[in-house]
Parts: C-alpha cells; structure tokens; sequence
C-alpha cells in the first residue's frame, strides 16, 4: 500500500482522500478495506477499529497525535460532560473516534487559491487544510485572501486543484468586512485556542468561568424564573453580541440571531451562562466567551483555572489502565482481580471487549499459543501443537481476542523477561 505523508495541518479527511487517489481505489469502502488489511484487521468494522485510527496508522503518527492535529474533534468536543477525563482521540473513546471521529465541522468545503498554488509548486500533492474547514473563518489568514469552496460531496475525495478552473469565492468585500471586526476576530482566536487543547472541559467548567466574566461585564447570568430584579435589569449577552457583531456574519454563523429582537432571550446563547447542561454548541460557548475575554490564550487560561477548582468524580479504569493490568497480571484475570482488588464482573466484561481474554492461573500454555498464532502467523492447529494444548483451546482464545493482544503478548513477554532478570 501506498502511504503519502500527511502536510502538516492537513485535514483527516483530505489524507483519506489522498490514500485513497495514490492506491487507485475506486471508493471510500475499498480504501477503509485496503487501510485495515495492510494494518492487520480481519473483518473490519467501525465498531471495532475506527476510520480515523486506521488512519493514524497509515501516517505512522499516535492516534492521540493524528486527532489533535488532523481533525476538528478537539473544537467539537472542546466544551463536553461526556467522558471529560479522557483525551481528545483516546481509544478509551473509541464509539466517539467511529460515530464523529472525521465528522465535517462546516457544510461545505474551503479552500485558498493561493496555498494550492504553493502545493503545486513546493509538494508533490495540494491538500485541504484543517484552518479553512473551521466555522466562521472566511478568508485564509496565511495569504489573507478570501477563501473558495464547493458543496461537491466527494471534495476531500478530490484534490482542491481539481476546484481551481471553477470555484465559488466568498465576496472580497464582505471579506474585508468582516477580517476588520475585532468581535469576529476574538471569536476565531478564541476556537484556536480550543482546537488546541488536549483535553475538553466540562460545561460547568466553562459556565462558572464565563458567569465570573460576565457578573463583572454587567450581563444576565440566571435564567427565566431565576431572576432576582437586580439580574432581570442586566443586559443579555445575546443582546450584547447582536450589538458588536456584523449581522450578515452572526445571521450566517448563528442563524438563531436572524429574527432576534432586543431583549429576546437565546436560550442556546445566554443559557450557556446558567444551564449545567450540553444545551449548546462549542461555538455558542466561544461566541460568548468572545465578548468577555481579549483572546483565546486569556479564554482557555481562564477555563483551565476553574478546572482546577472543580473536582473530578473518580472514574472507573481506563482501557489503557486494564491493559496495563493485564500485562501486569501476565493475562490472569485472578492475578488482575487481585491487582484491581477485586475480579468484579464488569470489570471482566470491559477485558473482554478490549480483546483481551484469560489466560488462565498458569498462562503458559495459551500464552505460548497466542504468540505462535498472532506473532509468529502459524495456524491454530500449528499453534496448539508447539503449545501443547487442543486444537479447540486455542481457537476458543482467538475467538475472544481482540486487536489489543497481539501487543499485550508482546508485553507480557517483555514482563517475563524482566521478571527472569530480576530473579537472576
């Protein structure tokens, strides 16, 4: 298989489309079936291995790297109650990684004229970067030219060139229009310094870090039936936004402002700065903190200071952590038990759907087996017979198995050899 390299900022799905055109594959599921056999899948299925991971293989980079660099996910789930602790393309995560690990942040896809030209004449191939594919952003900060774009449905499929002789650009007036608005500006500064955090922060989080901005900016911070009449007399945000922000960029941006008249609240808007709840998108959240912070460094240090108020409730232990308990535990679920302190049953269940079966109180013989079948490539019957177990032993054990044991073997092997070294 082919494998291009990955343009720094590059979008993830502007590097499948560009795998998919260097192998000749006719189509996005040819592609995904080429990536998981080169990368050792059997019967792949979003379930078990997302798109986006194999993906990451293919570029030889961490999937936690290739996320954070690569994809709009860390925006996305900047501002989230669901699995805070967990960081942004941790396989912990993976229903996230396979249900909206590459989802589109914008409809269409953006493009700037100048940079395809500057492909086309530094690298061997143009590609879509990740900047243009953000909400809000217009114009390319690099050339400072208003971006093109197509609602072409296979565009990152493409290369952008192949939208050069005919593409749609966004009017340079309304551009610089807007490339002068200092609201604007904040706002796009403020989703940078988001889309460049590792780990998302809770909605209570950011509300009480927005709430303290806000008291002190004489704006609303209770909602309908909350209000004292002190608060019913402060200003909304909603209405605060409406004021600095150009109407043809917030009606396109937050069509919610369309038919809004003053004093009307936005429940979506200025409840970010009382609800508890995930009621709003990661771009309300940045389009309010846009009127109470001076830029996206002064935003996130300020989110990151209420973290670290905030305490988080103890979590049950990661895929990472059980794995490294079973390497640990040499594949025992009773020697695991006895780590975790105790064998519960979800705890065996998580084992199991990580792929990574008991290996019974004496691991040796299946051990040895699973070495000979997923390292060495021997068949189960093979296996079994330098092993010295059946036939049917074995072939339980790769039924089980999973895409994680194959590594964990090698690490337990690694933990046998240190044991060995530490007797001796």
């Amino acid at each position: 298989m082919i494998r291009p390299q990955p343009h720094p900022g590059e979008i993830d799905r502007s590097y499948f489309g560009a795998v998919r055109r260097m192998n000749g594959l006719p189509d996005d599921d040819s592609t995904v079936a080429l990536m998981a056999e080169w990368a050792g899948v059997p019967k792949w299925s979003p379930k078990t291995v997302s798109v986006i991971e194999l993906l990451s293989q293919v570029a030889g980079v961490s999937l936690e790297s290739f996320v954070q660099q690569h994809s709009t996910l860390a925006f996305r789930r900047a501002i989230t109650s669901r699995r805070p602790d967990v960081e942004h393309g941790s396989i912990d995560n993976r229903s996230l990684l396979s249900s909206s690990g590459m989802r589109r942040a914008r409809s269409a896809a953006y493009f700037c004229v100048d940079c395809i030209h500057a492909d086309q004449a530094e690298l061997i191939r143009s590609s879509w970067r990740r900047e243009h594919q953000m909400p809000g952003l217009y114009w390319c900060s690099k050339h400072r030219v208003g971006l093109s774009f197509t609602d072409a449905e296979d565009a990152f499929a493409r290369s952008p060139s192949e939208f050069l002789d005919s593409p749609a650009v966004v009017d340079e007036k309304w551009v610089a229009g807007i490339r002068g608005s200092e609201p604007v500006l904040r706002y796009l500064d403020i989703c940078d310094g988001l889309l460049d955090t590792t780990m998302p922060f809770t909605v209570a989080v950011v509300r009480d870090a927005l709430r303290k901005r806000a008291r002190i900016a004489g704006i609303r911070c209770t909602g309908r039936g909350q209000n004292s009449r002190r608060e019913r007399n402060r200003e909304l945000v909603s209405d605060r936004i409406q004021t600095l922000f150009p109407k043809a960029w917030l009606d396109l941006e937050f069509p919610v402002f369309v038919s809004k008249c003053a004093g009307q609240m936005l429940q979506s808007i200025d409840g970010v700065l009382w609800s508890g709840k995930e009621a709003s998108s990661v771009g309300a959240y940045a389009l309010v903190a846009s009127v109470l912070f001076r830029t996206g460094d002064e935003a996130v240090t300020a989110f990151m200071a209420q973290k670290s108020m905030h305490r988080v409730a103890p979590q049950e232990p990661t895929s990472h952590r059980l794995r490294r308990l079973y390497v640990e535990g040499l594949g025992s679920y009773e020697a695991i038990g006895r780590k975790a302190g105790a064998a519960s049953a979800a705890l065996l269940r998580t084992l199991a759907d990580l792929g990574l079966p008991d290996l019974g109180r004496e691991p040796d013989g299946l051990l040895i087996a699973a070495k000979q079948f997923y390292v060495h490539g021997r068949s189960i019957r093979e296996s079994a017979a330098v092993a010295g177990i059946s036939h049917t032993a074995i072939e339980t054990l790769v039924r089980e198995a999973g895409l994680g044991l194959r590594t964990a073997v090698l690490e337990i092997e690694e933990r046998l050899r240190q044991l060995s070294s530490m007797v001796s």
